[in-house]
């Protein structure tokens, strides 16, 4: 696809200098900064943390006046100190002096008047087409107290020299004057004076770190080879260097250069291992395009084991850093060099002509992750260590790690956080629970095909599918097991008793088999209830209320308008028939379980009153069930017969009292000597009084087994 985007700035120079010669003001014969400097300052946003910030501007403008000139670019960063201060004769080393300004020198293009002008006119749009912003001078008073401007220039074949002194004052440009200069080079010197106290001190001392913060700025044109010759030099501390032989010792020899073609086209790759010290660095990619860094990504997102800080012997601790360009880049790029202009994935226009900004970026991540191959390898281990280790305790994601093991090498290695982790695993295992089902499906519509060879070939597809489902369904089990694990253990830290010397009321222990006030209707689920403590058929059931007043809910209804007495849990079902929990509205009910529960460590119960014999209250509930004087949900009486079978539990603390009670009702004790049982002939109710103990203990005998092979910590 030829790209028809033009990234000529002629047509906006030209618009730019016809406002210079006609409209502007000021004039290079009558300059005046054209903004309330005090006003724009104080709204002008520079931390005191960027104390740089002023510098990289002035090297940037140099660099944009060497480009105008077209000449072999030269820019002299001369660094300022505050005089010495005199030594004792104690000490030996002399440290290094505060910076207190800078000298910026180019040979440039000079500041002929479109380029005075634009300067005088704040927020200019002159540079837009380059990303200038017409505010970066701003932050030359914004740190430092005046800038000293001289510049040598041509006009119509004559050189002229142009200096003034930009200063926070009423009259911004001072000590203007411009005058000939026959023979000049052409060029501009930058003088930053009077450091304001506040960025001075957040400004590095060290010669080489001042270095490294202007290469790291100017990175992306040092790494594109689009840099002008930088030279640093410090002459209070003794020391010069380039910055570009700098760049290439430090940086340019720890990198790699490669070609990569798609569709067609071809793209440069060049990868740096940058030295840093900073704790969490940003290893980034950079798209390029007409000589600049235009849109990054965070590779992180795209490579899984990169994150924080890398590690090579040569460099230390290093980021990582990606520079892509190439001719479809350049075609790309809007006019401001701001976006580029990509089709995606999802664009209707894409075909094979062009690349995706998505397949440039996976294709990028490929060549990242092979550039960063050794220096990943100790992250992945560390990291799918760390996931075996909390996979080993969680059986309910071993799946992923026999069935799919190279997803888990896609989860972040700072994803340190153990419910972090948990939920990247449980997005993969639902992943994988779709794809098992797809599988499922697609194996159906195949069942038609009766040759040979595709019959062998289903046949290996559906050994596969089996396996992967049948380790789905583990998964699946082993998560049911550790919610059963959970709830026998928190019921019982329930049991114990509490610091005051009080036992958890009825409502505690309720909460953990049936939530209080709610029925099936409120909990559609029968997993979130934990009936299977008492009887496993209980998690089955066609109907269940808990804790309502027969007259208060809309679903049980008492014939007598006074009746206001409640039954902790009942549930009506056919009995063994798990598909009845389905719609079955099959009728009369094949059984009828009503569930009574009591304070731990209640001791005041009594036969002689009906309001503290519960073994009375729960047949007096079965009996106005088989009166026929109880409606379901949909306002029809309840239909038994003589074959419905009656179930009672009262589940308490076998205290005296208790004891006692079931005497008198002539209970069977069990074996156990935790419980008892009774059959009442009027009633025609089979009755348990279960202790809480009995309930606790039987489930974990119930479920020990599934713990055992789940390898969980034995019960206490």
């Amino acid at each position: 696809m030829k790209r028809n985007l033009s990234n000529d700035s002629s047509e906006f120079e030209s618009s730019e200098a016809s406002a210079a010669n006609g409209e502007m003001d000021p004039t290079p014969e009558n300059p005046q900064f054209r903004e309330n400097l005090y006003g724009r300052l104080s709204n002008f946003p520079l931390s005191v943390e960027k104390p740089l910030y002023p510098l990289f501007e002035a090297i940037s403008n140099s660099m944009h006046a060497i480009a105008d000139a077209r000449v072999t670019g030269r820019v002299v960063v001369n660094v300022h100190r505050k005089p010495p201060q005199t030594m004792s004769l104690m000490e030996e080393v002399k440290t290094a002096e505060e910076v207190c300004g800078f000298t910026i020198e180019d040979n440039g293009i000079g500041f002929n008047d479109r380029n005075f002008i634009s300067f005088c006119t704040a927020d200019s749009t002159f540079k837009k087409a380059r990303g200038g912003k017409g505010v970066g001078r701003l932050s030359w008073l914004k740190a430092f107290a005046k800038a000293e401007i001289e510049s040598v220039f041509n006009d119509e074949l004559v050189s002229k020299k142009r200096s003034f002194t930009f200063t926070l004052t009423d009259s911004p440009i001072e000590d203007y004057k411009i005058t000939d200069f026959p023979n000049g080079e052409k060029g501009t010197t930058v003088r930053l004076v009077g450091f304001r106290p506040e960025y001075q001190k957040h400004c590095p001392k060290n010669f080489e770190t001042l270095a490294r913060k202007v290469i790291e700025h100017f990175l992306t044109l040092f790494v594109l080879s689009d840099c002008p010759e930088i030279e640093l030099r410090d002459v209070d501390a003794g020391c010069e260097c380039s910055l570009n032989r700098m760049f290439e010792k430090e940086i340019g020899q720890h990198g790699l250069e490669e070609s990569v073609t798609l569709h067609g086209h071809a793209f440069k790759v060049q990868h740096f291992r940058i030295a840093t010290r900073s704790l969490s660095p940003e290893h980034q990619v950079h798209f390029c395009a007409r000589s600049r860094s235009v849109e990054s990504r965070d590779m992180g997102k795209y490579v899984a084991n990169l994150a924080g800080v890398l590690h090579d012997e040569l460099t230390g601790s290093f980021m990582y850093a990606a520079y892509v360009s190439g001719d479809l880049l350049d075609e790309c790029v809007n006019q401001e060099r701001t976006r580029l202009n990509l089709l995606h994935e999802q664009s209707l226009f894409t075909g094979q002509e062009e690349p995706t900004r998505e397949l440039l970026l996976r294709v990028i991540a490929e060549r990242s992750e092979e550039f960063l191959r050794m220096h990943l390898m100790p992250i992945r281990a560390k990291k799918l260590s760390r996931i075996q280790d909390y996979i080993q305790k969680r059986p309910r994601f071993r799946a992923l790690a026999k069935l799919r093991p190279d997803w888990l090498d896609k989860i972040r290695p700072d994803v340190t956080n153990d419910d972090e982790l948990d939920i990247e695993l449980y997005k993969l295992m639902h992943r994988l629970e779709i794809e098992v089902r797809r599988e499922g499906v697609q194996l159906q519509s195949q069942q038609t095909r009766k040759t040979t060879g595709s019959l062998e070939d289903h046949k290996k597809k559906f050994e596969k599918f089996l396996d992967e489902s049948n380790q789905v369904g583990f998964s699946k089990l082993a998560e049911y097991v550790l919610h059963r694990r959970a709830v026998i253990d928190f019921l019982s830290e329930c049991m114990d008793l509490k610091e005051d010397g009080r036992y958890p009321l009825e409502e505690v222990v309720h909460d953990v088999i049936f939530p209080m006030r709610a029925s099936s209707s409120d909990i559609p689920d029968p997993d979130q209830s934990n009936l299977w403590m008492i009887d496993e058929r209980l998690s089955y059931h066609y109907y269940l209320a808990s804790d309502k007043t027969f007259k208060g809910t809309d679903e049980i209804k008492v014939k007598e308008a006074h009746e206001q007495k409640r039954v902790d849990l009942l549930v009506l079902q056919p009995y063994d028939r798990p598909h009845a929990f389905v719609g079955t509205t099959n009728r009369p009910f094949d059984s009828v379980t009503i569930i009574e529960f009591k304070r731990p460590h209640r001791n005041d119960f009594s036969e002689e009153e009906e309001g503290r014999d519960p073994v009375a209250q729960v047949w007096r509930y079965a009996e106005k069930i088989q009166n026929g004087r109880v409606k379901d949900r949909k306002g029809h009486y309840v239909k038994t017969g003589d074959g419905t079978q009656f179930f009672a539990y009262v589940i308490c603390n076998l205290t005296p009292k208790m004891e006692s009670l079931a005497k008198f009702h002539n209970f069977t004790p069990m074996p156990d000597n935790l419980g008892y049982f009774g059959w009442h002939t009027n009633f025609r109710v089979y009755t348990e009084i279960l202790d809480y103990d009995k309930v606790l203990q039987d489930a974990k005998k119930r479920n020990e087994v599934f713990f055992d092979k789940f390898n969980l910590p034995p019960l206490r």
